[in-house]
């Protein structure tokens, strides 16, 4: 019998500590039982949600306690996949990020996700905070040089 956990998903990609974020994954084979984790991205360090957890169900909504960025690793015992990271904000940083403040926005896979997306995130996120700051500071400096040179 061939058992196969594949696509683990985490959603939503940002939430706020206390709320739920729901764990899903496609799965085939007979009815099993599995090992469902969440590792801190920052420290490696995993925490059994269950480790009995029934494959055939599909999904786990996990309620939220600690800010950081984490990921679900779901293991069939036999394969070992892991969700998109997803971010757990405290309200004070999700005020600030509701303002325009810059926000996390890396949902890429840790183990690898699709190939140069966090590379075009990264790309997308230096493009508009170029447009506010950097129009700001190259504008200051047209006007200094004008001045600099009409003096």
């Amino acid at each position: 019998m061939e058992v196969e956990v594949t696509s683990v998903k985490a959603a939503p990609s940002s939430v706020i500590v206390g709320s739920p974020v729901t764990c899903t994954w496609n799965y085939t084979g007979a009815a099993a039982t599995g090992n469902l984790s969440l590792v801190d991205e920052t420290t490696k360090a995993a925490t059994v949600i269950s480790s009995a957890i029934n494959l055939t169900s599909l999904s786990y909504s996990y309620q939220t306690t600690t800010p950081g960025d984490f990921w679900f690793s779901l293991s069939d015992g036999t394969s070992n996949s892991l969700s998109n990271v997803f971010h757990v904000l405290t309200p004070a940083q999700a005020s600030a990020s509701s303002t325009g403040a810059p926000s996390p926005s890396d949902t890429s896979s840790p183990n690898g996700g699709s190939p140069g997306s966090s590379a075009k995130k990264s790309a997308a996120s230096a493009k508009s905070s170029f447009t506010v700051s950097n129009k700001l500071l190259i504008g200051l400096i047209m006007i200094v040089t004008v001045m600099m040179f009409f003096a």
